[in-house]
């Protein structure tokens, strides 16, 4: 399976998230998208609580779903990071979750405002 990991703050989530992991699936680029708000910033920019991005992330996925039930079990939101309270960066992080998901395909997704920063971050290379 393709798996798209969409990471980022989501403070607060928007439209143009929901954009962005619509047009990964109707594109047929991955097979899921996992929503995942982080559970901190890596370069220190002050967040709303973990939980409560969360669970705007929930609401606005729940909405879409309503909305496009096509997206019921492709879209779908992930805490997984703030449940582990995972502080070590996208490379790391992803070498975790192919612990979880032996096999399938994982790719990092993020919005415009970390690509600006991606100088910034650790195991460019890899990523």
């Amino acid at each position: 399976m393709r798996i798209a990991l969409y990471g980022g703050a989501f403070d607060p989530i928007h439209t143009g998230h929901i954009a962005l992991a619509k047009m990964l699936i109707d594109s047929n680029v991955v097979d899921i998208v996992l929503v995942s708000p982080c559970y901190s910033h890596k370069f220190g920019k002050a967040l709303t609580n973990a939980e409560h991005r969360y669970n705007m992330v929930l609401a606005a996925i729940a909405n879409l779903q309503l909305q496009e039930p096509k997206y019921k079990t492709s879209i779908i939101p992930w805490r997984h990071e703030i449940d582990i309270k995972w502080s070590e960066g996208t490379y790391l992080y992803l070498q975790k979750l192919h612990e979880l998901f032996p096999g399938d395909t994982l790719h990092p997704v993020f919005g415009q405002d970390n690509a600006e920063n991606f100088s910034k971050w650790t195991y460019q290379e890899e990523l």
